[in-house]
């Protein structure tokens, strides 16, 4: 029933008057395909395949759809350099919006304090959203770059939709690390929800995804406070989306973040939880890039991606941008540092 509205929905995109067309996009093509972007591995056999973790079974993109537009919340994650990645951000979005939805479109890569940039930018009325990477300094900020990053703000700009800034600003995120949960303003660790302690499961994920983030070269005394600002980004991220399922202008909201925080045992769904929003509200979409010669995708929830493929409903593949060991070099330049 759902493809068929989405069809239906399509046909009457196609069938608009032209001034209604220049606002509303037909639909992304099924699914998002090549030509791809990442070089290596494009001939794998599950590149381009959706899953189910729950089940094991392969879905269509029309059931990946179907989902998608039954939750009140979609967390679509990414490896940040992967542009096949944000493809499938950008096929989701689009997906959402020809389905009927209107979805708050948050953004991890964006700090709270950025909000002001964006509403400016926004009330100046743009014609599409290349200028919203000028206007919050993009190139400054580590993230690659905007045009990747754009097709999603581009969805919400065209369709009147809420772009929110998701993270905390870095000058909290670095008193936080040095001072803990005191170091936030009066009242925000109880708005995020970060005055209870995470029962210890979540607290040793949270520093083994730290540890193994930093290649097991962070000092055992840093992953505690690393861990915490790790809980609280997510916590904030959840607090913006709620705020976006708030907001008159949309009925639903899309996340766009790493995949450390779509997962659902101690990423943002946790931290949604608490909110209020529990999880069969919550559909989280993990791209992972395929390993030569892994063709099983039970061997990506049991593997070497382990714990991080199971902890989201839907994986789908794509093919990797490069095979850096980059856990090798940051050791060689280290070494090099010390001599």
């Amino acid at each position: 029933m759902r493809l068929a509205a989405l069809l239906l929905s399509a046909a009457a995109v196609l069938a608009a008057p032209a001034a209604l067309a220049q606002t509303a996009a037909a639909p992304p093509p099924l699914p998002p395909a090549a030509p791809w972007a990442s070089p290596l591995a494009q001939d794998h056999p599950l590149v381009g395949s959706f899953w189910s973790t729950a089940t094991g079974e392969r879905l269509t993109p029309a059931q990946v759809v179907d989902r998608a537009l039954d939750s009140r919340v979609v967390i679509v994650g990414e490896r940040h350099d992967n542009p096949d990645h944000h493809a499938l951000q950008a096929w989701l979005a689009e997906a959402l919006v020809v389905g009927g939805r209107r979805p708050a479109v948050v953004y991890e890569m964006m700090e709270t304090d950025d909000q002001p940039a964006i509403d400016a930018w926004r009330a100046a009325g743009p014609a599409d959203a290349a200028g919203l990477g000028d206007a919050l300094d993009w190139a400054k900020t580590g993230w690659p770059d905007w045009p990747l990053y754009a097709p999603m703000a581009g969805t919400a700009l065209a369709h009147g939709l809420p772009i929110l800034a998701g993270n905390l600003p870095q000058d909290t995120v670095r008193r936080l690390a040095r001072e803990g949960l005191p170091a936030l303003e009066a009242g925000l660790a109880a708005d995020l929800a970060l005055a209870t302690e995470d029962a210890p499961v979540v607290r040793d994920g949270l520093a083994d995804d730290v540890r193994r983030g930093h290649c097991d070269l962070m000092p055992e005394a840093m992953l505690a406070p690393m861990a915490l600002v790790q809980r609280a980004r997510d916590a904030m991220m959840a607090r913006v989306v709620s705020r976006g399922l708030a907001d008159p202008a949309a009925d639903t909201a899309l996340l766009i973040t790493g995949n450390g925080h779509a997962r659902e045992d101690r990423g943002v769904p946790l931290r949604l939880a608490a909110l209020g929003i529990p999880p069969e509200q919550v559909l989280t979409v993990a791209p992972l890039e395929v390993e030569d010669g892994v063709v099983d995708p039970a061997a990506y929830v049991t593997g070497r991606e382990g714990a991080a493929a199971a902890a989201f409903d839907i994986v789908w593949f794509s093919p990797r941008v490069d095979d850096v060991d980059h856990c090798a070099a940051l050791r060689e330049r280290m070494k090099n540092k010390k001599k």
